[in-house]
């Protein structure tokens, strides 16, 4: 993340606060950079979080699914 980005949206960087980001791969033969790209960034605060509903679905989705992320 450049710190451009990190200006724009300080709280960024503290709990409570995330984000939608739409990230994007571009292929790249010079292995001094990344391929990944950072398109957008919506900041988004939540009232609440329940990590441990998070992880289980995330668990199930992977059981369902086949996936392996």
């Amino acid at each position: 993340m450049d710190s451009t980005t990190v200006k724009a949206h300080p709280k960024l960087l503290v709990g409570g606060v995330w984000c939608i980001a739409d990230v994007e791969y571009d292929f790249n033969e010079d292995k001094t950079t990344t391929p990944w790209i950072l398109a957008t960034l919506k900041p988004i605060q939540l009232s609440h979080f329940d990590f441990d509903s998070y992880i289980e679905a995330r668990r199930q989705y992977r059981r369902l699914s086949g996936s392996i992320c």
